[in-house]
């Protein structure tokens, strides 16, 4: 008897804790057609049609994912708010744009995916020091880099640029990015002219990037085996 007390008891507690739930997320505000985790720190938005970045987002949350939308512009002013954001997915979009230190707003993400949209120009991302350590903006259209763009990304680990149309890096792009070990750059039409001499040097002076070297070297001396770069 006192058993079946006992399952009563828990049966009751266990529903309980699933109604205030299902009404915390509720209050929480989960935008409409999403998925949102019962603590309301992850949205998933993925794959909804999407032209802009919902604005009736929770403040706290942690993950957001847009994968698969049809966002153009990356309206940053719908993501101010956002102080806790710490991985924000955006990959598989329609964006051509990214606006100038837009990393200032989202001062504690760790990992930013852009890949797979139609972005042809990195400008300067930020202007004060930030914890990201993750960017993938593979298979975009880039074709310019400025120089300063990943200044203030002290923190940056992985950095993947591949499957786009780089010819050359600038020189001094990555002088403060001392804790970068992940640098892919394949895939992109090399000119082998002297500003390609800093990505090379780039890859012999830092042994963490070396298991790339060989790949992106390689790729450069297909692209303009009859050019000649000058050490």
């Amino acid at each position: 008897m006192l058993y079946i007390l006992f399952l009563i008891n828990l049966l009751i507690n266990l529903n309980n804790y699933f109604i205030f739930a299902l009404e915390e997320n509720k209050i929480l505000d989960c935008p409409n057609k999403c998925y949102c985790s019962l603590n309301g720190l992850h949205v998933n938005c993925q794959g909804l049609g999407l032209k802009t970045i919902p604005n009736q987002l929770n403040k706290n949350i942690e993950l957001l994912d847009l994968r698969r939308n049809n966002l153009i512009n990356l309206n940053i002013n719908l993501l101010t708010s956002l102080i806790n954001l710490k991985t924000l997915l955006l990959s598989h979009n329609l964006i051509e744009h990214l606006q100038q230190n837009f990393l200032d707003f989202l001062p504690n993400l760790h990992r930013l995916y852009l890949g797979n949209n139609k972005i042809k120009y990195i400008p300067k991302l930020s202007t004060s020091l930030n914890q990201l350590k993750l960017i993938d903006l593979q298979n975009n259209q880039i074709n310019k880099i400025e120089e300063n763009s990943f200044n203030y990304l002290i923190n940056l680990q992985i950095l993947n640029l591949k499957n786009n149309f780089i010819q050359f890096i600038p020189n001094n792009l990555f002088i403060k990015n001392n804790n970068l070990y992940k640098l892919e750059l394949s895939n992109n039409p090399w000119n082998c002219d002297c500003r390609i001499i800093y990505l090379i040097n780039l890859l012999k002076q830092k042994p963490e990037l070396e298991n790339y070297e060989n790949k992106i070297e390689q790729q450069i001396i297909h692209n303009n085996n009859n050019n000649k770069i000058i050490k």
